[in-house]
């Protein structure tokens, strides 16, 4: 017997994930861009999850995208922005590298990988420029740290 402990990384499936996907793949393997019938099934079946997605987190089905993991949603959105109006990343020192690589500036953490939240007020308050993101990751995929995401919106609204 063995006891797996990397839940941050893959996970078993659900059975009720495991047969929506089946489903899918049985029933709804087009191409959901294409304009033909195999694809408008595919597109239906990505419309009714966007739609189940948005209600369970009370948000407009416009605002849900899919990605393929966190790597390739954290380069879609912080590559929106045009070159020259590039906005101001900044990014825990623990970030994962497809935010790091993005980052302008680093927020230190403490000895247990947490941010230093005092820090991250103080430095928001002493900035020269408008700051549009601030990440930080909610679990550490590595060390299982949790961050507290919540007292950093705050202090982020806050500015």
């Amino acid at each position: 017997m063995s006891t797996y402990l990397d839940h941050h990384a893959p996970s078993p499936l659900l059975p009720e994930a495991r047969a929506a996907m089946c489903a899918a793949w049985d029933d709804a393997w087009g191409n959901a861009s294409a304009a033909h019938a195999r694809g408008r099934a595919a597109a239906m079946v990505v419309d009714g999850a966007r739609g189940q997605v948005a209600a369970l987190c009370g948000v407009d089905p416009r605002h849900i995208h899919f990605t393929s993991g966190a790597t390739e949603a954290n380069a879609w959105l912080l590559s929106k922005a045009p070159t020259a109006e590039r906005p101001e990343v900044w990014a825990s020192a623990v970030e994962h590298p497809s935010v790091s690589c993005w980052a302008t500036h680093s927020l230190p953490v403490d000895r247990s990988g947490v941010i230093l939240l005092d820090i991250l007020d103080a430095r928001l308050s002493e900035a020269h420029s408008r700051v549009a993101i601030v990440s930080l990751m909610a679990a550490n995929n590595e060390t299982g740290v949790l961050q507290p995401v919540a007292e950093a919106a705050r202090i982020c609204a806050a500015h």
